[in-house]
């Protein structure tokens, strides 16, 4: 394991930047110059996890890590150590009172991004984490649509929400460094971030703003997530909350475990490979019997028969509703 680290260690930064890369030798340098082109009254520095890429990403962060001694610290990994171990290293490297997350294949494009994250964190100590949208580009830069966060995550997150995994964009959130030891869990997930936001969600709120640009998250064929089928990334969310619903019935408590489990759990069991998951097919022929009923009394209230006999049946029930009421009147009496 080769490490370049230049940094002072008497003075630590403000903010440490997050980036962990692999194989990305056509994205890493507009993923470095988004960082570097950040505007902010306080010091901030670039940790870099290079896993070992077979391209040439390393030499350009080499380049770059010479270039800027000061601001930039890369261990380049040999061999390989897979994702969620250079994720942790990477994040357990960073030392700043706040870290922000930006992957190798992603940038950021407006350049008072940390400055406006920071800001508000310092203000609001009752929130843990912020975090923005971003829109979508294919491997050519092509705009491929211009939010990539549904509009019912455009807003804050409570704790509980958080320590539910509830969903920020990674390239998006700032956070404060509070996060002092990582479960065994979590290096079995693919989904790291939102395990994160699940770490997170006892040290505070999340915060959603909009003043912010979006940042540029890229799909391509080299992408681990985006590369992925829906039934895949179905799968892959499903053993992660596993994972998580196991690291929350060890830590957290098991009245919380057992919520998540069947709140946040058992939607994605639902979602994989719907046309051959037998829970799925259940739930299926459970809508479908719930939406003949409906449709029968529907059917029923319009029909001839059923208006005729609820016009005979209607001064009936008016009886009813009268003696109903002459009854609790005379209780009320007797009770006084």
């Amino acid at each position: 394991m080769e490490i370049m680290n230049n940094l002072r260690q008497d003075n630590k930064p403000m903010v440490s930047v997050w980036m962990i890369t692999y194989n990305h030798e056509k994205y890493i340098a507009e993923a470095i110059e988004g960082v570097l082109k950040q505007q902010t009254q306080f010091k901030f520095d670039l940790i870099i996890g290079e896993d070992g890429s077979t391209d040439g990403t390393a030499r350009i962060i080499k380049e770059y890590a010479n270039k800027y001694p000061n601001k930039i610290k890369a261990r380049f990994n040999n061999p390989n150590i897979g994702m969620m171990p250079n994720m942790i290293k990477t994040l357990q490297e960073c030392s700043g009172k706040y870290i922000a997350l930006c992957e190798g294949d992603d940038y950021w494009t407006d350049p008072l991004k940390l400055q406006k994250q920071v800001e508000f964190l310092e203000k609001t100590p009752d929130y843990v984490v912020c975090y923005h949208d971003a829109k979508i580009v294919d491997q050519s830069g092509n705009t491929v649509a211009d939010s990539k966060l549904p509009e019912k995550f455009k807003g804050d997150f409570t704790s509980e929400e958080l320590m539910k995994g509830a969903w920020a964009l990674t390239l998006s959130m700032v956070f404060r460094n509070v996060v002092t030891a990582y479960p065994d869990e979590m290096f079995k997930v693919l989904n790291g971030d939102t395990f994160l936001t699940v770490l997170l969600g006892p040290y505070g709120k999340g915060k959603y703003l909009d003043q912010i640009q979006p940042a540029i998250y890229r799909e391509h064929q080299g992408g681990v997530w985006s590369s992925l089928d829906e039934d895949s990334k179905n799968f892959i969310s499903f053993n992660s909350r596993l994972y998580m619903y196991q690291y929350h019935l060890r830590s957290t408590g098991k009245e919380f475990a057992v919520n998540f489990l069947f709140e946040t759990v058992f939607p994605y069991f639902k979602a994989i490979s719907p046309e051959k998951n037998p829970f799925s097919a259940q739930l299926r022929e459970r809508d479908l019997r719930e939406q003949r009923l409906r449709d029968c009394l529907r059917d029923m209230s319009n029909s001839y028969t059923y208006r005729v006999g609820a016009l005979v049946l209607w001064p009936f029930k008016k009886i009813k509703s009268l003696m109903w009421a002459i009854n609790d009147g005379i209780g009320v009496r007797k009770g006084r």
